[in-house]
């Protein structure tokens, strides 16, 4: 039997999955079409509770204050540019507009960090919203449009916009150790007491639409 992973790193890219065991480097691909899972190019030393986002089709996952850069297509990993600050670890990261956008975190406080990735540039934007102490960690987004949504335990809910670089607090929802997507225009967040909540941006209202079937979870993924 394999190593028991601790919060792996996973993302998507080109229509594939990528699943990364941060104790032992390892990182696999799954190819949905054949069903099967390949192994890739190890990764160089990420950490666990690494925030990562994506920009066209190039991963890039904060390990600390490093930023690596993992092409796909190439199989290969790149050290860019740190980011400033403290360690950023348990942070979230995000993409719009070709930027990456990163925050939160253990050690970080309320620093906001955008991402330049043709000139491989890190620039302070407004801090977060006002949420207290591990409140910042573990916050969770999704996209819908040209705008982002944050949201996290006893964090409330917020809409960010890149071009005012400006926070917005919207209707709150149970988040509580959430996890959060889109699909087309419409916001979910699954919270770790298993509520499935959708959001309608444009009435900025939260339904309940179904409750998780199965046992109760903290940090669902």
């Amino acid at each position: 039997t394999g190593l028991t992973m601790r919060e792996p790193l996973y993302f998507s890219v080109n229509g594939f999955g990528f699943v990364g065991n941060t104790s032992t480097n390892e990182l696999w691909k799954y190819e949905p079409g054949c069903n099967k899972w390949i192994r890739k190019q190890d990764m160089p030393g990420i950490n666990f509770q690494s925030p990562s986002f994506i920009i066209n089709d190039i991963a890039y996952v904060m390990s600390g204050n490093t930023l690596w850069a993992y092409n796909s297509a190439s199989d290969s990993w790149l050290k860019k540019k740190d980011i400033p600050g403290e360690d950023k670890r348990a942070g979230f990261g995000f993409s719009i507009n070709g930027k990456g956008y990163l925050g939160g975190g253990f050690y970080n406080d309320a620093n906001f960090y955008e991402y330049n990735p043709i000139t491989d540039v890190w620039t302070k934007k407004n801090n977060l919203p006002p949420f207290t102490g591990y409140n910042r960690v573990y916050l969770v987004s999704f996209v819908i449009g040209q705008k982002v949504y944050l949201t996290g335990t006893n964090s409330g809910f917020w809409e960010y916009s890149s071009e005012g670089d400006a926070w917005i607090e919207k209707a709150p929802v149970e988040s509580s150790y959430a996890c959060a997507f889109a699909i087309n225009n419409t916001g979910y967040v699954f919270s770790s007491s298993g509520i499935l909540s959708e959001y309608s941006p444009q009435l900025n209202q939260w339904k309940i639409i179904n409750s998780y079937p199965g046992q109760k979870m903290c940090y669902p993924i």
